[in-house]
């Protein structure tokens, strides 16, 4: 099975262009993750897990609804993103899936989001046994979240 894990840039680019506003990304400690998605090739089998904290899921989830940054800090705080941050979370990791193919991989799609602690066996060995790379995603105007993206080693 090969993907192609994206790069800063290419993440950033890609929330760029979904949350029409500046967006920071660097290499970095992704922090506690609490929310994942997990993606599949066209034969289901498990390619990758995406891995957001609270903060991006927050962040992000308001900036695509223009929801006051007021609101997705007091999120964070709470650590219970709303159902609208949430829809919003799966959209961005849907976006992200074409940034992990390139011509000579395999075709994935995003399977579902959920919280991490809800993972399968399958998915909890890909974190603890695969290859991954961790994004600090800053946000213009609400804050930095942690990103992560694994996939087999």
């Amino acid at each position: 099975m090969h993907v192609v894990l994206p790069s800063a840039d290419a993440v950033a680019a890609m929330l760029e262009n979904l949350l029409g506003r500046e967006v920071y990304v660097s290499d970095g400690d992704s922090g506690e993750s609490l929310w994942s998605g997990r993606y599949v090739t066209r034969d289901d089998q498990l390619a990758v897990v995406g891995l957001a904290d609270i903060r991006m899921v927050a962040y992000a989830g308001s900036a695509l609804s223009m929801v006051p940054p007021g609101t997705a800090q007091d999120v964070v705080k709470d650590g219970d993103p709303t159902s609208a941050m949430l829809e919003n979370l799966h959209e961005v990791l849907n976006v992200a899936a074409s940034l992990m193919m390139d011509a000579g991989s395999d075709h994935v799609r995003l399977d579902g989001i959920g919280p991490v602690a809800s993972l399968d066996a399958g998915a909890t060995d890909l974190i603890a046994d695969g290859t991954g790379t961790s994004f600090v995603v800053d946000i213009d105007g609400y804050g930095k979240g942690g990103l992560s993206f694994v996939t087999h080693a």
